[in-house]
């Protein structure tokens, strides 16, 4: 078990990982390295999320509405907005869905970047959270996670199944019983 860890040194490792994860080598003069499909050249990375953005997802609408629980206990302190990532507070949120729509369209096959983290996931009893991304009702991606259970870094590369258009509704799914932070970083297009 890990342990307490400092909220800074988990920012720190995240962002160290994401910036070694993202710097590129130049192919050499004469190399035909790098000379890839029409596709691959026009690909520019991008996020596909602000999360100034975030509004809450009503029970109609919900991709998961039967993983809500009954009353839906989420205020201001349960989730928010700081230094411009979403973090929430399960302490103050027992069942988080938000959505936005899509600023960049992927293609089916291209790669999405997932950047999140929890601290130590504690609970008085054993239990299982769930978090997961859908886009327009569709599951991206997702994870199952026992509670208790060691902090985590995420730093996935997803590859999309299918097409995410301009404006598509992208929702961010959270279930966790017990007092514990989720961090979403970045959710990016990520190109070759």
């Amino acid at each position: 078990m890990l342990g307490f860890v400092p909220c800074r040194a988990i920012l720190g490792l995240a962002a160290l990982i994401t910036l070694a994860a993202s710097c590129e080598t130049k192919p050499g003069p004469g190399s035909d390295e790098g000379a890839g499909t029409a596709e691959t050249a026009e690909c520019e990375p991008a996020s596909i999320i602000d999360h100034q953005q975030w509004q809450t997802v009503e029970a109609a609408a919900d991709p998961r509405a039967d993983h809500r629980p009954d009353p839906v206990e989420c205020g201001i302190a349960g989730w928010y907005i700081e230094n411009d990532l979403l973090e929430i507070d399960t302490n103050y949120c027992n069942y988080l869905a938000l959505r936005q729509p899509s600023l960049v369209a992927i293609e089916a096959g291209q790669t999405v970047g997932l950047g999140m983290y929890h601290f130590d996931l504690v609970a008085p009893e054993p239990a299982l959270a769930h978090v997961a991304v859908y886009v327009e009702g569709q599951l991206l991606w997702e994870d199952s996670v026992e509670i208790p259970g060691a902090a985590k870094v995420y730093l996935e590369e997803i590859e999309s199944p299918f097409r995410i258009g301009v404006g598509d509704e992208v929702v961010f799914h959270l279930h966790n019983h017990g007092q514990n932070t989720w961090v979403l970083q970045e959710l990016t297009l990520v190109c070759p």
